[in-house]
């Protein structure tokens, strides 16, 4: 189910300063141990892998959700947000459309957002576009 995101949240602490932004793990081995665990309802020792590893495994449980987080029916919205001609628009509609969100998808996205930026604060980056959602 997707208001289930408690193996995301889990996850934060061990990506953040620990390499989020870094190209997944190639070793598909230890993502499958860690969803293993997870799927068992086990909270594994994140510090025993490596970022890329813990990075991959959230990877692969964004793919896996039941429904695309945009959802089917705001998708073409969202993207035609993207299209808008000034940043400003963009930022303006795709806050808008994060608000008509289920809130199982509107709070996923949201931790998203405030982690990734979390992130991006720690490495002496800022990206607050969305971080009003």
């Amino acid at each position: 189910m997707l208001c289930e995101i408690s193996p995301a949240e889990n996850l934060k602490t061990k990506l953040c300063g620990l390499g989020f932004t870094e190209e997944g793990s190639r070793i598909k081995s230890k993502v499958d141990e860690l969803k293993a665990a997870y799927d068992r309802e086990e909270s594994p020792n994140l510090e025993e892998y490596e970022p890329n590893t813990v990075a991959s495994l959230l990877k692969q449980y964004l793919r896996e959700l039941p429904e695309n987080l945009l959802t089917k029916e705001l998708m073409p919205r969202f993207e035609d947000a993207c299209g808008k001609s000034t940043e400003a628009e963009k930022v303006q509609e795709c806050q808008r459309l994060l608000k008509e969100l289920p809130e199982c998808n509107h709070l996923l996205i949201s931790w998203l957002i405030v982690h990734m930026d979390h992130c991006q604060h720690k490495k002496g980056f800022f990206i607050g576009v969305l971080l009003h959602v």
